[in-house]
């Protein structure tokens, strides 16, 4: 991978996805991890348990999900903890590295 895929350098910019395909999170891991920023995962309640959910969303400085695929129970749990915690969390239209890449670019500069 190389940075120009993802747009801007994500500097240490932590994300945390929850959902998505699991064949596909080890690109997603290499995309954000090689545009400098660390890759957090939580699969949302198939094998993870939702409770631990909010510690990580609070390790994280943006939280994205594909609406395509994870569960209305992980949905509901990172809406609240980020509005509570004060998070940007971003929903994806899909599971798709294309999708990733779009609500990346679409974040201010401020934020990475």
């Amino acid at each position: 991978m190389t940075d120009d895929l993802v747009g801007p350098e994500l500097k240490a910019t932590s994300i945390l996805y929850v959902g998505g395909r699991p064949n596909q999170i080890p690109l997603l891991r290499e995309l954000i991890e090689d545009a400098g920023g660390t890759f957090l995962h939580h699969d949302g309640g198939i094998e993870h348990s939702l409770t631990k959910l909010p510690g990580l969303i609070s390790r994280a400085d943006i939280v994205l999900f594909p609406t395509d695929c994870v569960s209305h129970s992980a949905m509901t749990v990172v809406k609240r903890a980020c509005q509570q915690g004060g998070k940007t969390y971003l929903p994806l239209r899909s599971a798709g590295l294309t999708s990733l890449m779009a609500a990346l670019s679409t974040l201010p500069r401020s934020r990475l």
